[in-house]
C-alpha cells in the first residue's frame, strides 16, 4: 500500500496503523449488533460483489498522528481504494479534513444559493468546483487505473453532502457522463444481497402535508417507551429547537405524488396508496407495511445533539453522536403539535428504523431539511437514510438541497421508467439524470439525488 507524499513515512504508517485500531472494530462490532453482514468484512469479499470492472473507494476520516508519529496532529481525510486491475489495496491521505471540508461547504453554499438569489448557481463557478474536488478526492483513483465503467463510493463525514458523479475530470467533462458512480454507506451493504419477496402494495407515497391540522396520534412506540428517561431528553431537545418554527407547507408536491404514482402504475400495475394533507400523518406512516416503494415527499431535520465519548486516552477521546436520535421527518400536525410541545406530527429516526420494510426495494425522500434553526441540512438525511436500512429497505434515495418542483417531479417519473426496463435502481437514476441534464445541464437541477444501497451490487 502507498500513500500520498504527505508528512513523513512513520506518521503515515500510524494513519494506516490507526485507522485499523480505531475504525474496523468500530465498523464490525456495528455489524454483529445489527445482524446485517455474516463474516468479517475483507477486501476480497467486496471486489467479489462490486460490478464488472468497478473500482471502490472508501473515504474515512481519522485522527493523524504529528510528525513525530505520536500524538494526534489534526483530522485527515483517507481513501482506500480497491481497483480492478490491482491485487493490493490503495490508500492515500488526501490531507487535512479541514482544507477539503472548505471545498464542500463552497459547494453547498453554491447549491443553496438559489434561497437567497432566487436563481441556479453559476454553471461555470460550479464546475470549477467540482474540478477542484475531483483533483482533491478521486484523482488517486483515476491516476492509479485509468477510468472504470463503474466507482462505488462509500463517503464519510462531510463528503455525504457531495454528488460526486458531478465533479469535472480533467477534460471538462461530468463524470455522469463516463461512467456509473453508486453510494453504499458501508460495505457492509455489498456483502447484504436478500432475495425480494413480492408485497400487497406496490407504492403508497406521503406528499403535501398538512402541517397545520390537529395530528392523527399513533399507536405507542414500544422501543422508545423502554427508556423513559431518553424520550424525555429527546422531547425536550425536539421541543427547544423547533418549537418556535413554522414548516411552510409543500402543495407542489402534490403534483410530484401524482406524476411518481401514474409512473409506477403504468409501469408495474399493483395496489397504490397516496396520502396528502391531513393523510399525510404519523399514524398512517408508522401503519405502512412494507410496500415495495415508499415515496415521502416532506421537511426533514436534524437536530445538533451532544457527542457520546466511546472511548479515552489520555486527552484523546473518540465521540460519537447519532443521528438517528436526532433526526426525523415532519408530517402532517407538526404545527399544531410543536406549539403545545409535542412530537405529534413528527417522526424521529428512531422510529423509523422500527417501521416494517423488510421487503421495500427503495424509500425515496424527495425535499430535505430547509434550515430550521439548529437544523443542519444534509445531516439529517444522515440519519434517515441509516433508520430506513435499519428498517430493512434495499435502497434509499435522498436529496442534498431543495430542487424546482418540475425538474424532480419529472426526474423521478423517468427513474420509475427506468426502473422498469434497467432493473437496476443505479443505472436508473443515471439514465433518468442524464435526459435531464438535456434541458437542464446545470448540476443544480440533476445533482442532488443520490441512491445508496444494495443496488451497488446488480
Amino acid at each position: 500500500n502507498e500513500l500520498n507524499a504527505r508528512g513523513s513515512s512513520q506518521a503515515d504508517q500510524r494513519l494506516r496503523e490507526e485507522g485499523k485500531k480505531i475504525v474496523q472494530p468500530l465498523m464490525l462490532a456495528e455489524f454483529e449488533a445489527e445482524g446485517l453482514v455474516y463474516g468479517a468484512v475483507t477486501a476480497a469479499k467486496i471486489r467479489k460483489r462490486l460490478p464488472n470492472g468497478a473500482a471502490y473507494a472508501e473515504f474515512v476520516k481519522l485522527l493523524k498522528p504529528d510528525e513525530t508519529g505520536n500524538r494526534p496532529d489534526s483530522y485527515h481525510y483517507a481513501l482506500v481504494a480497491l481497483l480492478p486491475n490491482k491485487d493490493s489495496v490503495e490508500v492515500h491521505d488526501l490531507g487535512p479534513a479541514n482544507e477539503i471540508e472548505v471545498l464542500t461547504s463552497r459547494y453547498g453554499s453554491e447549491m443553496n444559493s438559489v434561497r437567497m438569489t432566487g436563481r441556479a448557481p453559476d454553471i461555470e463557478r460550479v464546475k470549477r468546483l467540482g474540478q477542484e474536488l475531483y483533483t482533491r478526492l478521486l484523482a488517486p483513483v483515476f491516476k492509479a487505473g485509468g477510468l472504470y465503467p463503474a466507482l462505488v463510493i462509500c463517503p464519510d463525514g462531510e463528503l455525504n453532502l457531495l454528488p460526486f458523479e458531478a465533479f469535472v475530470d480533467n477534460t471538462g467533462n461530468f463524470l455522469i457522463s463516463k461512467m456509473d458512480i453508486r453510494y453504499v454507506a458501508s460495505a457492509r451493504e455489498l456483502l447484504n444481497r436478500r432475495p425480494r419477496v413480492a408485497t400487497d402494495l406496490t407504492l403508497a407515497v406521503f406528499a403535501d402535508p398538512d402541517y397545520d391540522s390537529i395530528a392523527e396520534q399513533a399507536p405507542a412506540d414500544s422501543s422508545a417507551a423502554a427508556n423513559t428517561k431518553k424520550r424525555a431528553q429527546l422531547r425536550s431537545a425536539t421541543g427547544r429547537a423547533l418549537r418556535d418554527e413554522k414548516f411552510d407547507a409543500l402543495p407542489e408536491t402534490r403534483i410530484e405524488a401524482q406524476r411518481v404514482e401514474a409512473a409506477i402504475k403504468k409501469v408495474f400495475g399493483g395496489n397504490t396508496k397516496v396520502l396528502l394533507g391531513r393523510d399525510a400523518n404519523v399514524k398512517n406512516f408508522v401503519g405502512v407495511k412494507s410496500p415495495r416503494f415508499l415515496h415521502v415527499a416532506t421537511h426533514g431535520f436534524f437536530l445538533q445533539a451532544p457527542p457520546t465519548v466511546l472511548a479515552k486516552k489520555g486527552d484523546v477521546e473518540l465521540q460519537y453522536v447519532d443521528p438517528d436520535e436526532y433526526s426525523g421527518l415532519v408530517l402532517a400536525g407538526a404545527n399544531q403539535g410543536l406549539k403545545t410541545g409535542s412530537e405529534a406530527g413528527i417522526v424521529l429516526s428512531n422510529r423509523l428504523s422500527a417501521m416494517d420494510l423488510d421487503d421495500t426495494e427503495m424509500v425515496v425522500l424527495s425535499a430535505c431539511s430547509t434550515g430550521v434553526g439548529v437544523v443542519s441540512t444534509g445531516e439529517g438525511v444522515f440519519g434517515l437514510k441509516r433508520a430506513i436500512q435499519i428498517a430493512g429497505a434495499r435502497n434509499s434515495i435522498t436529496s442534498l438541497w431543495n430542487v424546482p418542483t418540475d425538474e424532480t417531479a419529472t426526474l423521478m417519473s423517468n427513474f420509475y421508467e427506468y426502473f422498469a426496463s434497467e432493473k437496476d435502481a443505479a443505472i436508473a437514476l443515471r439514465n433518468a439524470k442524464l435526459s435531464l441534464m438535456k434541458t437542464q445541464p446545470n448540476p443544480f437541477f440533476w445533482a442532488p439525488f443520490v441512491l445508496s444501497g444494495t443496488s451497488a451490487t446488480p
